[in-house]
């Protein structure tokens, strides 16, 4: 079969957290432990699968119908402590590119093994979970808010919104969400169905509705009351939540590098010398929460790892990081390209949730000069690539996802990788993040293939 399956753990929990830790507990799981793991985005499919060390099939045609019943299921040990866990799939491509299930022998284009990391599976659709859910939990932790009413504010066309209605609910806080007015009818009706506490729609862009959210909700003085004294206190406290512009953010989304590095399957011995088990990353690029999680999480592997390995055993390559970004939404490419930090003067991309017009600037620092051990390459591709990517996992893995992850999907499946990475060859791994997104629905797939099919390019 064309398809592996590798079931790990999901978000690591931090140390000092009372949560228990993923795979290893054993007991029922209470009402507080479905919240807080479904606000971090441990487990999507049911919270039996985080705690418990069993894999039960069955349990998960229920969260996703039959979509996985041809696949092949293989377990995977955790290095913590030899069980088996649980958490988003990684799944690899290994034939024709196609995703199809079929006998041929071929490799990809390019000859190198892919595996999708599948982020879509998230309690929000997105891998906003992690580093959403990170920060709204952080703020919750902090001693400052202590005993205090707190109030989640985002502002969101979609997919970061849905990540923290998700955490702020899970976790007993309210969460309002201020979108644009170009924010279509169907994502307003998702976040108000994921409990958001109000949705509001304000400016033509997430940068207007970002800065009525500021001014309104933010910058303010807050309501308060007082004490027993007589002297003032604030019983409420309004939270921003940047939607990807946060170390917090970053450092939610660097959980899934580790967990990628578990659940990859041993290289051959002859090989043994690379200190990653991956050779590249592909990761669609927005305002680059994503990608400064990647890079950072990339980074802290190849420390620890490099840690246990003596300096004449060292690994000599690198670990290639590619940025994916939509023409019209390529922030990145376009700050690249004129050597500082600059911002789109508009999104021209269908891939809305790419749309920010300048990235953030630790993502330029990250892109201009990388870690060591991390190579950046920016990759540009079409709308229409990006609907090819689309409808590479509808058709063959029976996954939806939007545009923003689409062009992910084809930059490691079609022809992009091969011209950016010449050198990889048939042992190359290749890992695509499936970011997922919740902007997309069948008629808008099947409108994307019959522009592909007039000759969409």
């Amino acid at each position: 079969m064309p398809y592996t399956i590798l079931a790990t753990s999901g978000i690591p929990i931090p140390e000092d957290s009372n949560i228990p830790a993923a795979g290893l507990a054993l007991k029922k799981p209470t009402e507080d432990d479905k919240k807080t793991s479904q606000a971090l985005g441990i487990s999507f499919l049911n919270i039996s699968l985080f705690l418990s060390t069993q894999w039960d099939p069955a349990m998960a045609r229920k969260g996703r119908g039959s979509r996985h019943r041809s696949l092949n299921r293989r377990r995977c040990r955790s290095k913590q402590d030899g069980e088996t866990t649980h958490g988003p799939y990684l799944v690899e491509v290994e034939h024709d590119g196609t995703l199809q299930q079929n006998n041929t022998d071929k490799r990809l284009e390019h000859g190198s093994r892919v595996f999708l990391k599948l982020e879509l599976l998230q309690p929000s659709g997105s891998f906003k979970s992690r580093g959403i859910g990170n920060l709204i939990l952080s703020t919750l932790k902090d001693p400052a808010n202590a005993g205090k009413n707190v109030h989640f504010f985002i502002s969101s066309g979609g997919n970061a919104g849905l990540a923290a209605v998700h955490a702020a609910r899970d976790l007993g806080c309210p969460c309002t969400v201020v979108v644009p007015h170009s924010t279509k009818p169907f994502m307003i009706s998702k976040l108000q169905a994921a409990g958001a506490t109000a949705v509001i729609q304000q400016g033509a862009s997430w940068f207007e509705a970002d800065t009525f959210l500021r001014k309104t909700y933010i910058d303010r003085p807050q309501e308060g009351t007082a004490d027993d004294a007589g002297n003032a206190t604030t019983n409420t406290v309004n939270v921003y939540v940047p939607p990807f512009d946060d170390p917090r953010v970053w450092a939610g989304a660097a959980t899934m590098v580790e967990e990628i590095a578990a659940q990859l399957p041993p290289r051959p011995s002859s090989e043994s010398s690379s200190v990653f088990p991956a050779d590249a990353i592909v990761c669609s690029v927005g305002g680059g929460g994503l990608f400064n999680g990647i890079v950072e999480g990339t980074t802290k592997c190849l420390q620890s790892s490099s840690s246990s390995v003596s300096s004449e055993h060292a690994p000599e390559n690198k670990v290639h990081i590619l940025a994916a970004e939509t023409q019209g939404a390529h922030s990145l490419a376009h700050s690249l390209h004129a050597g500082e930090l600059q911002s789109l003067s508009a999104i021209t991309s269908q891939a809305n949730a790419l749309g920010a017009l300048c990235v953030a600037r630790q993502a330029f620092v990250n892109a201009t000069s990388p870690p060591p051990g991390v190579q950046v390459t920016s990759v540009v591709g079409s709308d229409a690539e990006a609907a090819k990517g689309i409808l590479r996992l509808a058709d063959e893995a029976r996954l939806e996802v939007e545009l923003a992850c689409g062009i992910s999907v084809e930059v490691a499946i079609g022809g992009k990788l091969a011209e950016v990475l010449p050198g990889f060859g048939p042992e190359s791994r290749v890992v695509v993040v499936v970011c997922g997104g919740s902007n997309i629905s069948a008629e808008m797939i099947a409108e994307y293939r019959r522009q592909l099919e007039n000759g969409w390019e």
